[in-house]
This record gives C-alpha cells, sequence and structure tokens, in this order.
C-alpha cells in the first residue's frame, strides 16, 4: 500500500515502518518521523508498542485489531500525555458486531461514523494503472493480497474473523490495483476441508430412513400405476401387432422404391488393361531456370529487326563488330600502368639501401644513450660508497700531527678536502 501511495505522489511525505526492516533502520525513520512538521507514517503493529510519538494527530488502523489490548496499544500512539488526539477503526460488516461486543465489555466507547460519498475519493483506477505498468508492483500487490488473506484465517478470535470465505476478496483485489482475484491454494483446501466436515456431521441412520420412507412412497405409487397399465397393456399389443401387419404389406408394396437398386452400371470394358500412370513423376520439382547475368556475349553481337507481322526481316540483321579505337585505348592503358608500376618499384630499390642505414643509425643512437644513463647511475652509486667510506675523526694536536706523519701527503690532502 506504501508503494502505491508513494508512485501517486499525494503532496506529502509518506514513510513506512514494519518488522522486516533492521533495527538502526527503524531507528533511523522513528527520528526523521518525529523531525518533520507533516508527515504520514504506514507502520503495522510493531509500531503499537515501546514508542513515543509526542505530536501525532491521528491513528488510522485500517484493519481490524486483534484484540482489545491491541487496540489499546495501537490508539496509544496518539494523545500522549498532555496532547489531545483522535483515532479511526475501519471495519468489515463481518468484524462490526464482534469487535463492537469486545469494546463494550472493556467498558471502551465508540462512536460509528458514515463517509460523505461526495467528499470521498476514488483512488482504485489511479491504482491499477500504477500496479499495471510495473511488474514489481504487481508482484507487490499479490504479495500483499496472499499475506492479508493468510493472516485473516490464522487469527484465534473467530468472534471478529469470523473466516475467509465471507470477506470480499475480489473487491479487495481491485482495491490494490490488481486485475482479477490471485490463485490462493490454501482457500481451495480450505473449502475442501469444509465439505468433508458437511459429509462427517451427517447423520447416516437419519438419511437411511429418509429414504426408505421415500422408496415406499414409490412403490405405492407404481402399485396404482400399475392397475391401470395392465388394462391398457392388452389394448397397446393389439395395436403393435395391426403396425406391424400394416409395415409388412407396405414392404411388399415399396420394392421397387428409391432405396432398391434398378440398374448396375458397367463403365468400359474390364478385358482392356488400364493405363500406367506415375503419379509420383508430377509431384516431382522441374529443373530450376537459371538467369545468365555474366553479360557476355558468344560470337559478334547482333541487331535483330522484326516487322509488323513479328517475323524477323533477314536484310536487316547487322553484325556490329568491336570499336577499334576501344582496343587502342585499353593498350594504351595498360602500358601507362605498367610504366607507372616500373618507375615505383626503381625508386623503391634506389631508398631501399638510405632507409636501411637511417635505421641502423637510429638503433646505434638509442643504444648509446640507454649506455650513458646506465653509466651515469653507476657513478652516482660509486660516489655515494665513497662517502660513506669516509671516516672523520676528531682529536687533538698530537693526534692531528702523528696521524699527518704517518699518513701519506695524497691522503691527508683528501680528508681536507671532505672536511
Amino acid at each position: 500500500v506504501w508503494e502505491v501511495f508513494c508512485k501517486m505522489q499525494p503532496g506529502v511525505p509518506l514513510m513506512a515502518l514494519h518488522g522486516k526492516l533492521s533495527q538502526a533502520i527503524r531507528t533511523k525513520l522513528y527520528f526523521d518521523f518525529l523531525q518533520r512538521p507533516h508527515a504520514v507514517l504506514f507502520a503495522t503493529d510493531v509500531a503499537s508498542r515501546g514508542l513515543d510519538f509526542p505530536s501525532v494527530d491521528w491513528v488510522v488502523q485500517a484493519d481490524a485489531p486483534e484484540d482489545v489490548d491491541m487496540y489499546i496499544h495501537r490508539v496509544g500512539r496518539t494523545a500522549r500525555y498532555t496532547s489531545g488526539g483522535k483515532a479511526l477503526l475501519v471495519l468489515l460488516p463481518q468484524e462490526e458486531e464482534g469487535m463492537i461486543n469486545a469494546l463494550k465489555e472493556s467498558k471502551i466507547q465508540v462512536k460509528s461514523l458514515s463517509l460523505n460519498p461526495k467528499k470521498a475519493v476514488m483512488i482504485s483506477k489511479k491504482a491499477a494503472a500504477v500496479v499495471a505498468a510495473s511488474p514489481d508492483m504487481n508482484l507487490l500487490a499479490k504479495k500483499a493480497f496472499k499475506s492479508y488473506i493468510r493472516s485473516i484465517h490464522l487469527m484465534p478470535n473467530k468472534k471478529i474473523f469470523p473466516g475467509v470465505t465471507g470477506l470480499p476478496l475480489e473487491e479487495y483485489a481491485f482495491s490494490l490495483g490488481l486485475a482479477s482475484m490471485p490463485t490462493i491454494r490454501f482457500l481451495k483446501k480450505l473449502k475442501n476441508r469444509e465439505e468433508e466436515r458437511k459429509k462427517k456431521n451427517v447423520d447416516y441412520k437419519l438419511q437411511q430412513l429418509k429414504d426408505e420412507i421415500k422408496k415406499e412412497r414409490l412403490e405405492k405409487k407404481m402399485a396404482k400405476l400399475g392397475k391401470k397399465t395392465t388394462a391398457d397393456s392388452g389394448k397397446a399389443s393389439s395395436r403393435k401387432e395391426k403396425r406391424a401387419r400394416d409395415s409388412d404389406d407396405s414392404d411388399d408394396d415399396n420394392d421397387d422404391g428409391l432405396l432398391v437398386v434398378k440398374q448396375v452400371h458397367e463403365w468400359g470394358d474390364k478385358s482392356e488393361p488400364l493405363p500406367d500412370i506415375h503419379l509420383n513423376e508430377a509431384s516431382k520439382s522441374r529443373h530450376v531456370k537459371k538467369i545468365r547475368v555474366d553479360g557476355s556475349s558468344v560470337g559478334a553481337n547482333k541487331k535483330i529487326v522484326f516487322n509488323d507481322d513479328g517475323e524477323v526481316e533477314d536484310d536487316m540483321i547487322q553484325a556490329t563488330a568491336v570499336n577499334s579505337d576501344d582496343v587502342a585505348d585499353s593498350q594504351q592503358l595498360k602500358s601507362a600502368k605498367d610504366e607507372y608500376l616500373q618507375r615505383v618499384r626503381d625508386r623503391l630499390t634506389k631508398t631501399k639501401e638510405l632507409d636501411r642505414q637511417e635505421e641502423k643509425e637510429r638503433v646505434q643512437e638509442k643504444h648509446r644513450k640507454r649506455r650513458q644513463k646506465e653509466k651515469g647511475e653507476n657513478n652516482d652509486g660509486d660516489n655515494e660508497e665513497e662517502e660513506e667510506e669516509v671516516v672523520v675523526t676528531l682529536g687533538g694536536e698530537s693526534d692531528s700531527e702523528s696521524s699527518e706523519e704517518d699518513a701519506p701527503a695524497g691522503q691527508t690532502q683528501q680528508q681536507q678536502q671532505n672536511l
């Protein structure tokens, strides 16, 4: 139902809260509903207990509650603490009597209201259009229909919920936007069970007594009719005999009637052999004729002229020879083509060596650059190793003098430069 109303876009935020949602999503929806100034929350009995809605104006129960306690919990979502609120309960005709009696026993006063048909709006056609346009919506509508029927069937309080068979199932299916009522398997089983229960509750002894009484009455009626029939049977037999005699006489007179064979026709002479007919040859496919589309002609071209009678005039047959200029032109084109190809071949052979030399130089230059790059990287690594090996020691004047005397001159100069 929530999905259908969302598709119709009524102009107010719509939210849904049910048991199939996780706890985190339910908490988020709860606080989101509290923060909105105007919103409509579609909820199952999950929201009937443990949730505090401070500013709810209306609680509309579109389905009858399971019992009076559930009704109190549902209505308790409005009129919290000092605020006011209203509640509306929608009931079916078969649920009205049982629900009102249960509320009166609990001393809960309710007032019946009726809708003004002038102000009512029918949305069944819009819902049908939405469901027909989307296969997913059609599937959800069928699931909603089956789950509602199953829940009504499993309700324990049969005073409020007498059964599924009395419900207006087709009207409920149309209200969900379905074109027809879906088939439910357990409804068929339920009907079969009720029929079996009726058969089991039948008093077979009473039924047997009734059958015997009917049989006796029928026998008495047959006995009364038997006396009359015996008197009439003699007359009927004599009439039958008379009719049989008349029919025999009429058969003798009607021997030459329409149904008697008067003449046998013999078609043809039996001594002549029948012609041999090959039936299978008629069904053979004919040879497929092909159209010649290559345009070539055998021999010289001819021009044939016909007279008014459709006969060929021999004097007008002319043979057209091939034009010699066309042949010369074709030979010139062929020789020009051969000369052009020869020039291209000569040019490629001349530039072949030059192309090879350029490619060789390009490859050598590439290898040279790569070697220089590798050599530069190796030099950088050697410098870093030399810097790591040099150790600087600081000491007194005696230590420095002795070290200078012992060490070679070149080494002392290198250390000074490093410092």
